[in-house]
């Protein structure tokens, strides 16, 4: 038994394929499949039912691949700890975000990490927050970043960023001149907003719920580009987060204005196991605080 087999073992348990895992180590299938049958010719037993669709743990398997992933991690651990000493920290981080933080928000972050740590690989994915959950809760990613967290077990959620919400009209709006807007302004109006299975949007609709403040919903999406193009073209106003639609502020393609009710800002949260986190993780985590830190 060597480690490689054992890093295939969890690899192919974790996709559920020879082709992939192969895929995922630069190797073809055929090596990976004679390394995972010595594997369980020196176990005495079966790791994987294998059909023409699909690839999945026996019950032997399915008792040794935690054992078979903590070996890992502390393999891992090790090497990072290794790179820690010599000074030059390396190894891999994967991250899943929804994409309004990755797309307005992580770029600083992301830039200040890589140039202290240009020997740290950073896989990053986009993906909505009910699916970053599910890839935590099956170690498929190392962390998400979402907003609006919830707290579940197992889970460490550290926020990390607060950002206003604000309304986005149309340049032709008659509210397009106002520096501020109380939410009974939206009383009526044509509405776009995110869908509700989002947490954005779930919170946009609670808000105007609290305040009694029926709009008329005309479109709702999970894309916040798809929104400011419709709020762009005239089809209704939208509450979005800030930074969101900055660029659109300076530019003046949309007119962004301050809500005057003192609404909940929009609470953004790295996420990632509460056992122990890797290296590159905690480097990571260091600069996403110690970077907002500055800014405060």
């Amino acid at each position: 038994m060597d480690l490689i087999q054992l890093k295939l073992f969890v690899d192919v348990a974790r996709s559920k394929s020879f082709s992939r895992a192969a895929r995922a180590n630069y190797i073809t299938q055929p090596s990976v499949s004679l390394r995972i049958k010595q594997l369980e010719d020196e176990l005495g037993v079966r790791l994987f039912d294998r059909t023409a669709r699909q690839v999945q743990l026996t019950p032997e398997g399915h008792a040794l691949i935690s054992e078979a992933e903590k070996i890992m991690e502390q393999c891992n651990h090790f090497a990072e700890y290794v790179s820690m000493l010599k000074g030059s920290p390396s190894g891999d981080i994967r991250i899943a975000t929804i994409p309004s933080v990755g797309m307005y928000h992580l770029g600083e972050y992301l830039k200040r990490f890589l140039n202290l740590y240009p020997n740290i690989h950073f896989n990053l994915q986009y993906r909505n927050s009910g699916v970053i959950y599910d890839l935590l809760a099956a170690k498929k990613i190392d962390a998400g970043l979402v907003a609006y967290p919830e707290k579940r077990t197992g889970l460490d959620v550290n926020v990390f960023a607060e950002e206003p919400l604000v309304l986005a009209v149309n340049r032709q709006h008659p509210l397009s001149a106002k520096k501020t807007v109380s939410l009974n302004d939206l009383e009526g109006q044509d509405f776009i907003s995110f869908e509700e299975n989002i947490p954005t949007g779930a919170a946009i609709d609670k808000i105007l719920k609290q305040h009694s403040i029926k709009v008329n919903y005309v479109m709702t999406n999970n894309n916040i580009d798809a929104i400011k193009h419709a709020v762009e073209a005239g089809l209704g106003m939208a509450i979005v987060p800030a930074l969101t639609v900055e660029q659109e502020r300076k530019l003046k393609t949309l007119a962004v204005i301050k809500i005057k009710e003192n609404i909940p800002p929009r609470p953004i949260a790295l996420l990632a196991a509460e056992t122990t986190a890797s290296i590159p993780l905690n480097l990571f985590k260091e600069v996403l605080i110690g970077t907002q830190e500055n800014k405060n």
